[in-house]
């Protein structure tokens, strides 16, 4: 039904929103979910116009949401399983300039920041939380490592890997 992940989560932000019909099936017909992002930014003039209520229900409601999508997407990617599955007792950062989903460094960055600089990562803590749920028997997270997929990277998916400094 949803394309991909973000146009599962923007249609649902869209609905707090009280959003037209209209606006539903613009979402939906998106290209991409970066497109289907945009339409439901709360700065973007192309945005939603949340009340105060609907605003309060969504940022109650965004994070169960989005587990609700990754687990959904979980289901569907096999790959996406067995990635997941591989990254054992490893710790998860989503590195993106987002400090609430991800950790606001982008991968080279996060190689030199240490990890008290790291944003709140809510996207790599549901990561880990439903990995510990998929499979029980893996081990609590270590550290927090940095992997940094690169063309000519070595290490773990072709990555470079290290500890950040405390």
């Amino acid at each position: 039904f949803f394309k991909t992940r973000e146009h599962y989560f923007a249609y649902c932000k869209a609905l707090c929103a009280d959003a037209s019909a209209g606006k539903l099936m613009t979402i939906l017909q998106a290209p991409n979910g970066w497109d289907a992002k945009r339409l439901v930014s709360r700065n973007k003039a192309n945005g939603l116009n949340f009340t105060t209520r609907g605003m309060h229900i969504w940022d109650s409601a965004s994070l169960s949401v989005m587990e609700r999508g990754m687990r959904l997407q979980l289901q569907q990617h096999s790959q996406l399983r067995d990635l997941l599955r591989r990254t054992g007792s490893r710790y998860v950062a989503e590195t993106t300039v987002d400090t609430t989903w991800g950790i606001g460094l982008g991968p080279t960055d996060a190689l030199h920041a240490p990890t008290g600089q790291w944003g709140h990562n809510a996207l790599g803590e549901l990561w880990m939380l439903i990995r510990s749920q998929t499979w029980p028997a893996a081990p609590q997270p270590d550290p927090p490592t940095v992997t940094v997929r690169g063309k000519h990277g070595s290490g773990p998916a072709g990555g470079a890997t290290r500890r950040p400094r405390w």
